[in-house]
């Protein structure tokens, strides 16, 4: 980790996206497009190629030819997701760090402002999210996902479940620093995220806006659905790692447990 993380640059954008790209070629303009159109406009986008072999980095080059605030950082060899966040996070200069994956997009231009005006409004909180709708499946379906809004009833949850969609979230890049940003260890592996937010809650109050702002794709083929068993097991493992810092451990374990055991029952969407 760059120990600058959360340093705040003069003269620099308000909030930094964060997008990390492995081969989407197919994708990757509509996630672009997402988050360029947002009305907050004080932005860099920054899109870390984790070592693609198809066209995503000259698709990225040129969606950057036409908009400065595109930051292409490439990969020469593929790090994995963990080891490219940390990367984008020390190139990143805004007061705020987004996040978005290539297979997803932003709904609403109006998503980041509002996102922004409630941290603004409440220095206390250091992360914040939205609900999103979720498409995709084996029946094509689209729904939307709601999570629980206020800190008190995440923390009552956050043990044994992520309370956040990483497309949807907003923090403090601040606050990312002093927790010392994602986890880079296998034993985060494709849980980096739920274990930044369970840091981060150490530190501030995290909230979740009631508004749909993420578009989040389902996919067969996707981290989520390939990963769904070690994700459990690596779930158990939070639980027990922050078990004195959130209320309801043992139902938490009963919880995860249950979800380790349904899991290859669980495996295709």
């Amino acid at each position: 980790m760059d120990k600058n993380i959360g340093q705040p640059k003069p003269g620099t954008p308000l909030v930094s996206v964060l997008l990390p790209v492995l081969n989407g070629a197919d994708s990757v303009r509509a996630a672009v497009r997402s988050v360029l159109t947002q009305d907050c406009g004080d932005l860099e986008l920054i899109v870390i190629d984790d070592g693609s072999t198809d066209r995503t980095a000259a698709i990225v080059s040129e969606l950057a030819r036409t908009d400065r605030r595109m930051v292409l950082l490439r990969n020469e060899s593929n790090l994995g997701i963990q080891k490219s966040l940390n990367r984008g996070l020390a190139r990143a200069c805004g007061k705020y760090v987004a996040r978005l994956d290539v297979d997803d997009v932003w709904i609403g231009e109006d998503k980041l402002g509002r996102q922004v005006e409630f941290l603004e409004g409440n220095l206390e909180h250091v992360l914040v999210g939205t609900a999103a709708l979720f498409v995709g499946g084996r029946q094509g379906r689209e729904y939307p996902v709601t999570m629980p809004q206020a800190d008190a009833a995440i923390r009552r949850r956050l043990l044994g479940k992520n309370c956040f969609l990483h497309g949807s979230i907003l923090a403090r890049r601040e606050a990312i620093g002093k927790v010392g940003g994602y986890d880079e260890s296998p034993e985060c592996r494709h849980v980096e995220d739920y274990d930044l937010w369970l840091r981060l809650g150490r530190v501030g109050k995290v909230a979740n806006l009631g508004f749909v702002g993420l578009r989040y794709a389902l996919s067969p083929t996707g981290l989520s659905a390939k990963n769904l068993q070690e994700q459990c097991r690596k779930h158990l493992y939070l639980t027990r790692k922050y078990r004195t810092d959130y209320p309801g451990y043992f139902r938490a374990m009963v919880r995860n447990r249950l979800r380790l055991i349904s899991a290859p029952f669980r495996c295709r969407w």
